[in-house]
């Protein structure tokens, strides 16, 4: 019975598609009756839509503007994971085309990228699932920009990746899960931001969130941000890397949550981890339950002003080492460091400036430079 209702269901889709196919607009491919989406791509105007349907074993490049590709009943494209892995080759590729958008589909079993935007591609993602792809589940580069809302990434080498003067918003539910190295990686001066969207990163081999190379990764104070989250849990090297890149909080009411990693927040030089106006905006940021809380080395910069909680981190809360530390706090959003192995951990070289921050144990290393009551 399952198996009729399914057939019938499948039919009235097929229909559907047949008749907005019939618009000038529109065209569709069944791809389970032999049909390629690279054939139907060939004669597509700007501004067209192609509806796929069933499993599609083919690469797909778009070099069309404004060209949407639409999955309709769970429609798959699968690169069923043939051969070693192969860099700047997308099971879906927008190759210099602004306006694309791929949206409904599953991309998965790539041997190199689930869905690629190259050369100054300018595309939206929506509702995809792109998984176990050889390399990125989505990559952006070479002055590409991309807005991704509502997906799934789950078990590709990198789920996201932002690269080369390019630039990413996320927006919606976006899950990152079980990326054989780091969930997201944002370097080569490129930007990351999240606005509107409750991102996930969890259980990744790497870091959770990798940022370099003049990376960035912001919740800008746009109305459309408030309330935006990221939570990045469970990953296999620490929570989020930060080395020569900034990680900014802007937003009204972001939060951002950093547990159960190794380490929760590593800065082994130069970089900026900074709330700058948490007392203002009750943004937040939560390190908890990881081993060290936050590691920060010679150069880097960690700028609360508001809305900081770590505890229960086994080892330490913060370490500091040549590392500068603002920690200012004030009753509408306070900042608090208690409860971990050691609260704050001064070595060599830092300079800390403490104000109103409630801070429990503290340990000072000779030639730490304390502004407020930062040592005992």
């Amino acid at each position: 019975m399952r198996t009729k209702m399914n057939d019938a269901l499948r039919t009235i889709l097929a229909l559907a598609a047949a008749q907005l196919a019939q618009s000038a607009d529109f065209r569709a491919v069944d791809c389970d009756m032999g049909e390629k989406i690279a054939e139907a791509l060939a004669s597509m105007r700007a501004g067209e839509t192609l509806l796929v349907t069933g499993r599609c074993r083919e690469r797909v490049v778009i070099t069309t503007d404004r060209i949407t590709l639409r999955g309709i009943d769970n429609a798959i494209i699968d690169g069923s994971g043939a051969g070693p892995p192969t860099e700047l080759a997308g099971q879906v590729t927008i190759d210099g085309a602004r306006g694309v958008t791929v949206s409904g589909l599953t991309v998965q079993g790539s041997r190199g990228e689930g869905i690629l935007g190259i050369r100054g591609a300018s595309y939206t993602v929506d509702n995809v699932i792109a998984q176990d792809n050889a390399r990125e589940g989505i990559a952006t580069g070479g002055n590409s920009t991309a807005e991704i809302s509502d997906c799934t990434l789950r078990g590709n080498a990198i789920g996201l990746d932002a690269y080369t003067n390019s630039s990413v918003i996320l927006k919606g539910t976006i899950r990152i899960t079980n990326s054989r190295g780091n969930g997201v990686e944002v370097a080569g001066t490129s930007t990351l931001e999240i606005r509107g969207a409750n991102v996930e990163v969890s259980g990744s081999g790497g870091f959770g969130l990798f940022a370099a190379a003049n990376g960035n990764v912001i919740f800008f104070g746009f109305g459309a941000s408030r309330g935006s989250s990221l939570a990045v849990d469970s990953n296999g090297a620490g929570g989020i890397f930060l080395a020569d890149a900034q990680f900014g909080i802007a937003a009204m009411e972001a939060r951002v949550t950093v547990s159960n990693n190794p380490v929760g927040i590593f800065m082994p030089g130069p970089g900026v981890l900074a709330n700058p106006e948490g007392i203002q905006t009750g943004a937040t940021l939560v390190i908890e339950k990881n081993g060290v809380g936050v590691r920060a080395g010679v150069g880097a910069q960690v700028l609360m002003v508001g809305g900081l909680t770590v505890r229960e981190n086994s080892t330490a809360g913060i370490i500091a080492e040549g590392a500068e530390l603002t920690l200012v706090s004030a009753p509408p959003n306070p900042s608090v460091i208690s409860g971990n192995g050691m609260d704050l951990d001064l070595r060599f070289g830092s300079r800390v400036t403490v104000g109103g921050a409630s801070i429990g144990t503290r340990r000072c290393e000779p030639n730490v430079l304390v502004r407020g009551t930062g040592c005992p």
